[in-house]
């Protein structure tokens, strides 16, 4: 089963002091107000008779942030699992763990997952 969140933020969060660094830590703040939003997401990752050993994933609060990553910026998920690797900001931005790198191939299979219905 998938984390909602991850439970503690890093400290080494980093929003570059420019005009984009600081739309993406207001609207982070804002995504921290509204949790409830997870709770509609998690309908659409619950599998019944999924073992509890294997590697962790994304926490569903990731794939909902890189999912407004990749709206807003209007990319593929090649390039948007590039500026995840690249960008401090728009790691951030995604909650993504030290080291979490996802491939374009993870992103696409995790993002996608989430309904019209849900949306």
């Amino acid at each position: 089963m998938r984390k909602s969140r991850n439970a503690q933020g890093s400290i080494f969060d980093f929003f570059c002091k420019h005009e984009t660094g600081y739309f993406f830590k207001q609207l982070s703040k804002l995504l921290d107000e509204y949790r409830d939003i997870l709770e509609l997401i998690e309908h659409d990752f619950d599998k019944p008779n999924v073992a509890s050993t294997g590697a962790c994933g994304l926490s569903l609060e990731s794939i909902f942030r890189c999912l407004l990553l990749k709206q807003i910026l209007g990319v593929s998920y090649r390039k948007l699992a590039f500026h995840l690797c690249d960008s401090p900001t728009y790691r951030s931005f995604a909650r993504l763990r030290d080291g979490q790198a996802p491939s374009h191939s993870a992103l696409q299979g995790t993002v996608r997952r989430v309904s019209p219905a849900t949306l």
